[in-house]
């Protein structure tokens, strides 16, 4: 059983983060994080006004997909959910009842994963297909967009005018099981809604062979690309 010793508490303190510093990074990853996603959701809906339905451009939309995919999946299992695992797994955390009885990490990933394919249960009964007039499409864009950055802001505010504590037993409790949630639904997009969609139900897939290991080794670099940055981030 795991217990907060002195050596514990020295590797803490020498792992604390400086305040000021992650602040300023925030605030510069929020702005970086909007550019990238303003610009990254608007340049596929721009072409797709243009080249939609041309088979160079299904072929390419699939590829991509398929990259994406594998970062995604890469993303919950490499980045996410071991920190998911190491926040409930902290010593100020696994020595209290119930943290210690029993894997909620594991458990909360599970009950994510059957959240999000209830919500795709629920989409599919209502018919995940409409078009969309230009101001819809470009509000959801923005939408798209500003989420996390704003999500980044509010935390940082909460955190300035509450004093919050990331390091207290409560900070990590929230961001294990927070965590956990975030990777079982990410596991369940990524192996259901893109690689299980794309392998098993597309036209271009079961009729290419070429295609589709074409869209295999876009999903392996996709998954290798996001792994390799586990090892500064």
């Amino acid at each position: 059983m795991p217990t907060c010793g002195d050596a514990d508490a020295v590797a803490r303190a020498l792992t604390c983060r400086n305040s000021t510093s992650a602040a300023h990074i925030k605030l510069i990853s929020s702005l970086v994080i909007f550019a990238t996603s303003i610009a990254g959701i608007s340049f596929p809906v721009i072409l797709a006004k243009s080249f939609a339905g041309k088979p160079a451009y299904d072929r390419a939309t699939l590829v991509i997909k398929c990259y994406a995919a594998g970062v995604i999946l890469s993303t919950s299992l490499v980045h996410v959910l071991p920190d998911a695992f190491d926040a409930l797994g902290d010593c100020v955390v696994a020595t209290r009842h119930p943290w210690k009885d029993f894997p909620f990490a594991g458990l909360v990933t599970l009950i994510g994963a059957l959240l999000a394919l209830l919500v795709d249960l629920a989409a599919n009964s209502s018919h995940a297909e409409a078009g969309f007039s230009f101001k819809t499409t470009a509000y959801m864009c923005f939408m798209f967009s500003v989420t996390t950055p704003v999500g980044i802001i509010l935390g940082m505010i909460i955190f300035s005018l509450t004093g919050y504590d990331d390091s207290s037993a409560n900070a990590l409790i929230s961001e294990g099981l927070l965590g956990s949630l975030s990777s079982g639904i990410l596991i369940y997009m990524a192996l259901v809604d893109l690689i299980s969609a794309d392998f098993f139900h597309n036209k271009l897939m079961s009729s290419e062979t070429k295609m589709k290991k074409g869209c295999y080794i876009a999903l392996v670099l996709g998954s290798a690309s996001m792994s390799i940055l586990a090892l500064w981030a």
